[in-house]
């Protein structure tokens, strides 16, 4: 996965990041890249992102001059960053892709967990073993509270299948299955069985940059 990204680097880096760099260059500086900063509780997620990110800036340096990594002011939800994605106040990010995602922004389409963020593996309170054992069908998924991540692309597709979901920040999703908040975290495969290896990933998580 690392060897992909890095050797794609040179494909995506060149027009993303061009005038920029020419910018930095008259200055004498290297360019600044955005993105959003993660908190303690998120940072073993998107912490291998940033590292082939800056691998990549660093195996790319030669040819296009140096870039340094610059964290948003303060963490943010999925929703928010994307948004100040949009608005240009930041330059990458990472998240699972969506039509609208692809149509707004500009994928490097890389799948960072080689597809396992679209395998999910249900973690559920012991206590509520028995009654989960016996969903068989969206029918039994339907009696089932999901709680899922704040503006995570899932939750529109619970909802449009008459699932009901609780949104909170990824912290607090597993308080929920302790306090009976949620019956259900559908939680990514690649958190659960880092090693586990499948095939076309069904939703692909990119890494996004601003089509500005």
């Amino acid at each position: 996965m690392a060897r992909a990204i890095l050797s794609a680097a040179r494909r995506w880096l060149a027009p993303i990041y061009f005038l920029a760099w020419m910018a930095a260059a008259w200055a004498g500086e290297p360019i600044l890249i955005r993105y959003p900063a993660f908190s303690p509780e998120s940072e073993a997620r998107f912490q291998p992102y940033l590292d082939l990110l800056r691998e990549a800036l660093e195996r790319t340096s030669p040819k296009y001059g140096p870039a340094e990594l610059q964290p948003s002011p303060q963490s943010m939800t999925e929703t928010r960053y994307l948004q100040e994605l949009l608005l240009g106040n930041l330059d990458v990010a990472w998240s699972s892709t969506s039509e609208e995602r692809e149509r707004l922004m500009r994928p490097v389409r890389i799948p960072l967990d080689k597809g396992l963020l679209g395998y999910r593996v249900a973690l559920i309170p012991a206590a509520r073993q028995s009654d989960i054992a016996g969903v068989r069908d969206l029918a039994g998924l339907r009696r089932l509270r999901v709680g899922q991540g704040l503006g995570w692309g899932d939750v529109r597709l619970y909802r449009h299948n008459g699932i009901q979901v609780t949104e909170a920040g990824y912290e607090l999703l597993f308080a929920m299955l302790d306090k009976g908040a949620s019956i259900c975290f559908p939680a990514a495969s690649a958190r659960c069985f880092p090693n586990w290896t499948t095939g076309p990933p069904p939703i692909p998580a990119w890494q996004w940059t601003s089509r500005c």
